[in-house]
């Protein structure tokens, strides 16, 4: 387990947590055939944001500084979930932005506010860890 203040990640192997002086042990086994080797990374930012929301930001595909700007904003505005979005005041969540990248987030809330809640996605989305 390797954090810092915005990010986690565990190491896994077969499995199992591997503490990060057990990686250097496991390297050589990684060229047999079958072993995998998996890491899972817990963003600080993302903590209690349902998984559409998530999934939403990052296909903004924002530099981090942007990144992290707008899920701040979210968080200030009480947004949590993908379908909030659809009353969020975009003009809130876009302070901070570069100009260019505030035209472009400004422009996909609105049209995911346009967007029917049938076709948008499940409103009782697993929350992000």
């Amino acid at each position: 387990v390797t954090a810092t203040d915005d990010l986690s990640t565990v190491i896994f192997w077969q499995d199992m947590k591997v503490a990060n002086q057990g990686l250097a042990a496991l390297l050589p086994d990684l060229d047999k055939e079958g072993q995998v080797l998996g890491a899972y990374a817990k963003i600080k930012i993302e903590q209690g944001k349902d998984a559409d929301l998530v999934n939403y930001n990052r296909d903004l595909g924002l530099e981090a500084t942007s990144y992290t700007t707008l899920n701040d904003n979210q968080l200030s505005q009480g947004i949590s979930t993908a379908s909030q979005l659809k009353t969020a005041n975009s003009a809130e969540l876009v302070k901070g932005l570069p100009h260019d990248v505030q035209n472009s987030v400004s422009s996909s809330i609105q049209r995911t506010a346009a967007t029917p809640a049938d076709e948008s996605g499940s409103d009782d989305a697993k929350e992000a860890d």
